[in-house]
């Protein structure tokens, strides 16, 4: 199966829940209203923001944008997809950039499950939109580069040098002996 949105009419990214718990959602409206709902993981978020900051730096695309937003998404999209992996391109005639997406139980096809195309503009918008959900979630630890959690975060690169306690070991043994 191989679903062609065209030259999107709408773009949105989202997250949902409390960070460390969240889902996240990329929604487009093509071209001709079809709607596709795709389900991502965290790292297709960074992945994408970074991959649309080099094309449109390499494109010496510099204008001013805003975050992308869609209001009247439907709640049960046309194609909904669990994304196993994603890749973009660009689109010579217009110089649109297109997004390849593989759904999960697709992913060793060759041709993509859905390919969807936007403005330069548009791009951009997602860019800051991806970012705001990267920046929303929880902070990263700067030696192991691993999420740190509200409750704490035990840091294997800490080398010992952690603030919870020592357990006695000479108490342990003597409650042990009685």
């Amino acid at each position: 199966m191989s679903i062609d949105l065209g030259l999107v009419q709408g773009l949105a990214a989202e997250a949902f829940g409390q960070p460390g718990k969240r889902t996240f959602q990329l929604r487009f409206l093509g071209e001709y209203g079809e709607t596709a709902g795709l389900a991502v993981e965290k790292q297709h978020i960074v992945g994408l923001s970074v991959a649309l900051e080099q094309m449109l730096d390499h494109l010496g695309y510099d204008e001013k944008a805003n975050p992308v937003t869609m209001v009247g998404f439907p709640a049960r999209p046309d194609h909904a997809l669990q994304v196993g992996r994603m890749s973009i391109g660009l689109h010579d005639p217009d110089t649109s950039l297109v997004l390849m997406v593989h759904d999960m139980a697709d992913i060793d096809e060759a041709s993509p499950t859905l390919t969807v195309r936007f403005s330069q503009a548009q791009a951009a918008g997602l860019r800051i939109r991806l970012n705001e959900i990267i920046a929303a979630g929880r902070p990263i630890c700067q030696l192991c580069g691993m999420p740190i959690d509200p409750e704490g975060h035990v840091c294997v690169r800490m080398n010992g040098h952690t603030k919870q306690p020592i357990p006695d070991t000479e108490a342990e043994a003597d409650s042990d002996s009685n």
